[in-house]
């Protein structure tokens, strides 16, 4: 074929333009990964991507910002996308044993070890001297000898065995959602409800679309008497499917629960006793067998009834609290009321239990010294006693049982025997001081911890104990 001129000249003049555009691309390719290394350094890993993407586009086939962009993925947990541009990258440039070892290391994460053997043999093939390869492969070949050994105790029912074997695995895999799977029914198995929720946490953070798994969460934080934390997981499990009838039915019991908690929370900090009540006895209507549930509706009600002056109800509560879990304060609590009804050695024995699980419990270090003064003072004057009033008896109560008292035992009353005179006006003045005392609210306060303000020998009660502590 014979060249003319001008056919020659086109063709120099496309080459040259090739070149040139080449050169121009290039250069443009660099200054972006350039870019994007710099503000990699900086942690702007989403602005780094930009200049991986414009690259991308100038030159498509460039292995090195495909492996850039890989790493960048993996960076931002996008591990799909990361394996997606190292397939592309080992595609173009087979021996670029940087991007192989990257992708091993990926599959050893992802639990996908036949393939990571795979692809880690090309790499000693290539490079027989890589002591790194080398090691990753011998420890490949423990994981699995360790995977097949936890199945033969999974088979077995061997829980415990299974999970410590899963763990030591999950330490190299920790994306492979089926280890956190079967890891977290192993949990369950032996009881270790918490372990079972951290993983399958994990798993719905691997596997966000996996909608038994928050439903199985939501029951899970159900159990444990978590009800926002159910009410959450099972929100997320209508979300991927509205039409989950389990999914369903178990949110509106959840949701019913959880209000009536809120509502009963509110009730309590804001001091709305009888409130507070009526929303703990709804709760143990609403879910009498969970025992976790069932505990807080007895603790608020052991709380709030001794608010009220429910001495009974407090005790019959705060016992029902301490079968299901021993908590100090309640010991305190339920030892309130029964001093409110004047049972002080079952109260002293609350204290005492008190102190056994925390000897730094405020509240049971000055319930123990009421006590001993009660108990003192009962061998004295009791003011209530006087005037036949209970201690939770209001001003207007005690008014009326003074005048009963006084008209009762007026010494004009008494004129024709002077012992009998004497007698009554010795009555008199105790009903006439249990008045003083039991309408002062301080000098009350005084006696219901145990000391007479009109006993001159009576110690001095310090101002501590006179404010209010909240159980």
């Amino acid at each position: 074929m014979k060249i003319t001129y001008n056919s020659y000249c086109v063709l120099l003049l496309f080459l040259t333009i090739s070149i040139t555009i080449r050169s121009v691309d290039c250069s443009e390719v660099n200054a972006h990964l350039e870019s994007s290394k710099q503000l990699m350094a900086e942690g702007r890993f989403k602005d780094a991507l930009e200049h991986l993407h414009k690259a991308e586009q100038i030159e498509s086939n460039n292995y090195l910002v495909l492996y850039n962009r890989a790493v960048l993925y993996l960076a931002l947990k996008k591990v799909k996308s990361a394996l997606g541009d190292l397939n592309a990258a080992l595609q173009f440039k087979p021996n670029f044993m940087l991007a192989r070892f990257q992708k091993v290391k990926i599959l050893i994460k992802s639990g996908k070890l036949d393939e990571a053997k795979t692809e880690l043999e090309k790499v000693i093939d290539t490079d027989t001297g890589n002591e790194e390869a080398t090691k990753t492969l011998s420890l490949l070949k423990s994981l699995q000898a360790q995977y097949e050994q936890a199945l033969i105790h999974h088979r077995d029912k061997r829980w415990r065995a299974t999970s410590n074997i899963l763990t030591r695995i999950i330490k190299h895999c920790p994306w492979d959602s089926k280890l956190l799977e079967i890891r977290s029914d192993c949990y369950l198995a032996i009881d270790d409800v918490q372990n079972a929720i951290l993983d399958l946490r994990a798993l719905t953070q691997l596997v966000p679309d996996n909608v038994e798994a928050f439903f199985k969460l939501s029951n899970l934080y159900y159990a444990e008497g978590v009800a926002d934390g159910s009410l959450r997981e099972v929100r997320k499990c209508l979300k991927l499917d509205p039409e989950h009838k389990l999914c369903f039915q178990h949110f509106k019991k959840v949701k019913n629960v959880a209000k009536t908690i809120s509502d009963l929370n509110s009730a309590t900090e804001n001091s709305r006793s009888r409130d507070c009540i009526a929303h703990a006895k709804k709760l143990l209507e609403l879910e009498p067998a969970n025992k976790n549930f069932k505990f807080e509706a007895e603790e608020k009600l052991c709380q709030c009834s001794l608010a009220v002056g429910d001495s009974k109800g407090a005790i019959d509560s705060c016992t029902k609290a301490i079968e299901i879990e021993r908590w100090p304060k309640l010991f305190c609590n339920r030892a309130e009321a029964y001093i409110a009804e004047n049972l002080l050695e079952k109260a002293a024995n609350d204290y005492s239990v008190a102190l056994e699980i925390n000897e730094n419990l405020e509240c049971a270090n000055y319930g123990i010294k009421k006590v001993k003064r009660l108990q003192k003072q009962a061998k004295k004057r009791d003011y209530y006693k006087i005037l036949g009033v209970s201690r939770d008896a209001t001003k207007q109560d005690i008014n009326k049982a003074y005048r009963k008292e006084a008209q009762k035992w007026h010494p004009d009353n008494f004129q024709a025997n002077e012992d009998e005179r004497k007698k009554a006006e010795m009555k008199f003045i105790d009903i006439a001081n249990a008045k003083e005392v039991l309408t002062d609210p301080k000098k009350r306060k005084m006696f219901d911890l145990g000391e007479d303000p009109l006993d001159p020998d009576s110690t001095k009660i310090p101002e501590f104990y006179f404010r209010t502590f909240e159980f």
